[in-house]
């Protein structure tokens, strides 16, 4: 895990945790694989989760911020070209 602090002029402060876990089928993902991200911005919290296909092709993304839940789902061609997000 890695957590970085930013402090801007206004007293604003940012805090981000970067979550790279390692899969229990190394074959299927690859370890660099962002599966989760949590962002702490002036007491805001963000979380996002991110999902992938057996080609570690980004398949889902889901955020929730400010009691609310937005899911991005993204799809790919044979080629592995993003074809709809």
């Amino acid at each position: 895990m890695r957590a970085s602090l930013c402090a801007t002029r206004r007293g604003f402060s940012f805090v981000a945790f970067f979550f790279h876990l390692q899969p229990c089928q190394p074959a299927q993902r690859s370890p660099g694989n962002r599966t989760a991200q949590i962002e702490v911005m002036a007491g805001a919290v963000k979380l996002t989760n991110y999902s992938y296909n057996n080609k570690n092709q980004l398949e889902r993304e889901i955020r929730q911020e400010a009691g609310k839940t937005i899911e991005n789902t993204y799809q790919y061609d044979a080629n592995g070209n993003l074809v709809s997000q």
